[in-house]
């Protein structure tokens, strides 16, 4: 460790890092992004896989209106261009890797430039002990203003609004200027339909190497024009943290209203924790270095407020991909739910949302299979994908031919299963016939049997 002096005198400590080390980490890193391993995503299959979630939400956002469906027309582009150009910046950094020059920036960042080129790349070292490259582009992809789609009363647009500001985003009082930046898809466009009427730009920042997870695109999202903020946008990260947890504790204590419902919901939805596989019924935060939580009775009074007053709202956030709302959507809709359906008829059929999907299964091989429900769009009822939207189904739209059909993927399914012992009964019996013939849906079946439900039948 050394000592570098910091302002008014200060001292801080720095780990120190010779250069031959950070260029090897660098190598590695650069060299890691262009590969795809089982244990590591690397550039194109992000690209892919982005690609896809822009889809999804492009077909969800059908029924917002053409400026919403060109915003996701936009953030492909985008996506296609950062990943293009930080290939070619990647492949540059190794080809002439001797000739970089790297110099430190900060306690434990570095930036990385190469003579005669206008790219770079920065690589720090994060508080948990793991690297991450940063390739920077900053590209403006879109530049548009969102009619209201959201329709809630200024007061609790405005507590949405601060729910973003208190979670990733942030306000620039003398720009006037609401910010956010994230790795999330569902968030950069979702985020933009909070402020109707605003002048929105969206930018992908750049492309981020993560030492031990995968390649991310870097979005950010800037909203001109917002005047008249609650003083409160504007404080610093750390006193924002206090009015969170100050929130919660209230939420703890009972005092819910409209307003503390969406702001908690928002705050959740941008930097809540939510684990795919779990069943606790609670809004789990990591604000700072704690975690705090909204105990069950309190995070269902707020899912059932959000859901009785601004149902709108988490039909937009879950049409965006965000799989906290549809979390919150559960929530809501906690209670006895049987569907009037003879047992024999599972096993083919899946229940969801008061319909029978079919099942289908694809095996890759002997090794891996997986299960999907779906159902031709023109046989769904009356208002199902709104229904199973609400109730916080993942739905997603696709084509088999030239038929479109409402599919929902197995990660859906086996996180309701999960809860409902009816499904799981009907994903078990379904799996259990298949690992007859195909030996790779066994997998399947111990997988279920790992989260059978209390009553289930098997």
């Amino acid at each position: 460790m050394s000592e570098v002096m910091m302002g008014y005198g200060a001292v801080a400590e720095v780990e120190e890092f010779d250069e031959e080390f950070v260029r090897e980490k660098l190598r590695e890193l650069l060299g890691k992004a262009l590969l795809h391993r089982y244990d590591f995503r690397g550039l194109e299959a992000t690209r892919d896989k982005v690609m896809w979630e822009l889809i999804n939400v492009k077909a969800n956002y059908q029924r917002y209106g053409e400026v919403y469906v060109e915003l996701t027309n936009k953030a492909e582009v985008g996506v296609e261009k950062a990943c293009r150009v930080s290939k070619k910046v990647i492949e540059e950094a190794l080809e002439h890797f001797e000739e970089l020059k790297i110099w430190r920036t900060g306690r434990t960042q570095w930036k990385v430039k190469l003579p005669g080129k206008k790219w770079r790349l920065y690589i720090h070292r994060t508080p948990a002990g793991y690297w991450v490259v940063e390739v920077v582009l900053l590209l403006k992809i879109a530049k548009l203003r969102l009619p209201d789609v959201l329709r809630l009363p200024p007061e609790l647009l405005v507590a949405a609004q601060e729910g973003w500001v208190l979670g990733d985003a942030s306000y620039i009082a003398d720009c006037e200027e609401a910010i956010m930046g994230t790795s999330q898809t569902w968030q950069a466009v979702s985020f933009p339909g909070f402020w109707p009427g605003k002048e929105v730009v969206l930018y992908v920042r750049g492309i981020a190497i993560n030492e031990k997870r995968h390649v991310s695109i870097m979005w950010q999202v800037r909203v001109k024009g917002v005047r008249n903020a609650p003083k409160v946008w504007a404080l610093k990260k750390e006193e924002k943290r206090k009015i969170a947890i100050a929130e919660i504790e209230e939420a703890n204590k009972g005092n819910i209203d409209e307003q503390r419902a969406l702001r908690i919901a928002l705050y959740y939805a941008a930097d809540g924790k939510y684990s795919q596989n779990s069943t606790a019924r609670v809004l789990l935060f990591a604000v700072g270095k704690e975690q705090n939580w909204v105990r069950t009775e309190g995070s269902v009074r707020i899912a059932r407020l959000l859901y009785e007053k601004a149902p709108q709202l988490l039909e937009y956030m879950a049409a965006s991909g965000c799989k906290k709302a549809m979390f919150l959507a559960r929530l809501a809709l906690i209670g006895p739910r049987k569907l009037c359906m003879s047992y024999q008829r599972l096993g083919l059929y899946a229940p969801v949302a008061g319909a029978l999907l079919n099942l289908v299964m694809v095996a890759v091989g002997d090794e891996y299979a997986y299960i999907y429900a779906r159902i031709p769009v023109s046989n769904a009822p009356p208002g199902w994908y709104e229904r199973a939207v609400k109730e916080g189904w993942t739905v997603n739209v696709v084509r088999s031919g030239e038929t479109p059909y409402y599919e929902i993927p197995q990660d859906s399914l086996f996180e309701r299963a999960a809860e409902d012992s009816e499904l799981w009964e009907a994903l078990y019996a379904f799996a259990k016939a298949k690992a007859e013939v195909k030996p790779a849906a066994k997998k399947l079946v111990e997988e279920l049997l790992k989260i059978r439900p209390a009553g289930a039948r098997n």
